[in-house]
């Protein structure tokens, strides 16, 4: 079920109890042991079966996370993305988003999904920070980051253990105040005002018949 649309992309519920479920979950968890596109996060680092992936989205569902499916604009499941570990007094919470089909990279999918699951966070829930981390390896994914308009905030030294080797973590955060920059920059570079086609706060307007995630 869609949530919000952009151009490149769609969130849709990422839940047990909507349709194809099952199959997408099945697909994600080979895609994450293949490691095409999983080869700078821990998670590539250890086989994941189709049960420890499950009792895992679970967990962080009950928790109070945040999941959505990233779908093609022809309705094709290529990742996941959400936002955890919420802090409520402090309004903050940690985005993260997998791309798990490799010929879904380097098109625009993953900045476009970035900015439209941020735009949930700050006009949704009211949050006055996000924040993640990334490997200091993963170049293509913390210049995308930096394009939709995260800032680099510093470099934790051999945080993570990824396939044999340590890597530095590099820590991104976007404030209230930014994202607000943001959506009006973003709203006078749309041609016609509409909102579409990376603008700001019209961007995340819930589909005809959507369920919160």
């Amino acid at each position: 079920m869609i949530y919000t649309q952009g151009k490149l992309c769609s969130l849709a519920v990422f839940a047990s109890e909507t349709e194809d479920f099952d199959a997408r979950i099945r697909w994600y968890a080979e895609q994450i042991n293949l490691g095409f596109t999983t080869q700078h996060l821990y998670t590539g680092s250890e086989p994941m079966s189709l049960d420890d992936l499950r009792s895992r989205l679970e967990a962080e569902r009950k928790a109070g996370d945040i999941h959505f499916g990233i779908e093609s604009p022809a309705g094709v499941f290529i990742g996941t993305t959400g936002l955890h570990s919420f802090r409520w007094v402090y309004r903050s919470a940690e985005f993260r988003i997998l791309i798990a089909d490799r010929d879904a990279i380097g098109k625009g999918i993953g900045a476009e999904a970035t900015w439209l699951c941020v735009n949930y966070g700050f006009e949704r829930l009211n949050l006055n920070r996000v924040w993640l981390g990334v490997s200091a390896h993963n170049e293509r994914a913390w210049r995308c980051y930096e394009k939709v308009g995260f800032t680099l905030e510093g470099t934790l030294r051999q945080e993570l253990y990824v396939r044999g080797g340590y890597s530095d973590a590099r820590r991104y955060s976007m404030l209230r105040t930014e994202w607000e920059a943001l959506c009006i920059k973003r709203s006078s570079l749309a041609p016609d005002g509409s909102g579409q086609a990376g603008s700001g706060r019209t961007l995340p307007t819930p589909m005809p018949g959507h369920t919160e995630p």
